[in-house]
């Protein structure tokens, strides 16, 4: 085989090993990303948050006396949350409320309530 065939060869490889490897990378995230969402959803929530960071690419926290972390992906909205992402205006000891299957979660902050609808899953 001569070096263009080989380099060929590589190249279709290559190509076939990033498109599996992208399949393989949407599917795993999606199931996360529900897995994430039916926790959260279900879970009542109330305390005071322990641990604020990105996680999967949405908002996780944790919460006093819950060793459960939880992540979901808020909207912004003047109204609700006066467009102030969740991940960089909660700290640590600020608190959160959310029921079961609500379709907002409640942060205080210094007296102020931000409220936060988020993404759901299909």
């Amino acid at each position: 085989m001569d070096d263009s065939k080989i380099k060929r060869n590589w190249l279709i490889f290559f190509s076939l090993f990033a498109i599996l490897l992208i399949i393989l990378i949407t599917v795993f995230g999606d199931k996360q990303y529900v897995k994430n969402y039916k926790k959260f959803n279900e879970a009542k929530i109330q305390g005071k948050l322990t641990l604020v960071e990105i996680i999967n690419h949405g908002c996780g926290f944790q919460v006093d006396g819950n060793t459960d972390i939880f992540v979901f992906y808020p909207y912004f909205n003047e109204q609700l949350n006066d467009n102030k992402d969740f991940i960089d205006i909660a700290k640590p000891g600020d608190g959160v409320i959310k029921q079961p299957y609500s379709d907002t979660l409640f942060l205080i902050k210094s007296n102020k309530i931000y409220k936060y609808t988020f993404k759901k899953a299909d």
